[in-house]
């Protein structure tokens, strides 16, 4: 969960001319200006709103109604709300909360922090460690389910798979590019190219953070850059 439900919830004023959904699409849009929230991360749900804000659910929906028509967030149906807009693809510099989260346990698993069939941390404990909502601690689990690094086993919680069913490192690199938007690099084309140390397999860190990806799919993103035009005037400065 983020900041707008814990115990420091900023007090509506439940009795002024500004309405309630109003008041709270205020708060959010401030997280969404501070950071807090970012692209393409999942923003607090109906159920959440409601019962930090004690507020009925027709309240809640109209928050996110609100929301959508700031201009400041989708929503998808049977999914959830996030902050951006449909259609436009996130900056290839950014990694959404739940690709951060989710390549920080791929990593772990790797490592044997999480050693095959015992459980990962639990949605509750992600969201608190992360300070994320909800939806993003669940897009983060469902990420790993779906690369193969762990199984659900329903209320039992979520499992770390054994390691013949971990992903190859190129699907997984791909996996994590596709989610960052790197795949739609010709839909920026006046920018530079990305970092692609900052997924390379490699020990050294990369501006102070320990960089997690996977070298073996660098080369497949290489020759998707160069396709595209965006390795003609620059050269990848790759870690030997």
């Amino acid at each position: 969960m983020t900041e707008v439900h814990s115990a420091g919830t900023p007090q509506l004023d439940r009795a002024g001319p500004v309405p309630l959904y109003v008041q709270i699409a205020d708060l959010v849009a401030d997280q969404i200006e501070r950071g807090e929230l970012r692209l393409g991360e999942s923003v607090p749900t109906e159920t959440e709103l409601l019962r930090a804000y004690r507020i009925c659910r027709g309240t809640a929906r109209h928050v996110h109604r609100e929301l959508r028509e700031r201009g400041l967030v989708y929503t998808v149906p049977g999914t959830g709300t996030f902050v951006g807009q449909l259609g436009v693809p996130p900056s290839p510099y950014s990694m959404p909360a739940y690709v951060l989260i989710a390549r920080d346990l791929a990593t772990q698993i790797q490592n044997s922090v999480y050693p095959p069939n015992r459980a990962i941390p639990t949605h509750g404990q992600l969201s608190k460690h992360h300070q994320v909502c909800m939806g993003t601690a669940r897009r983060a689990v469902k990420m790993l389910r779906e690369a193969g690094w762990a199984f659900s086993c329903g209320p039992r919680g979520t499992f770390v798979a054994p390691p013949d069913q971990w992903p190859d490192p190129g699907l997984w690199h791909k996996m994590i590019t596709a989610a960052c938007g790197a795949n739609r690099a010709e839909h920026a084309p006046g920018e530079d190219p990305p970092d692609l140390r900052r997924w390379d397999d490699t020990s050294a860190p990369v501006d102070g953070e320990p960089v997690a990806g996977i070298r073996a799919g660098v080369k497949a993103a290489e020759d998707h850059l160069s396709k595209v035009g965006w390795l003609r005037s620059a050269a990848i400065d790759r870690p030997p």
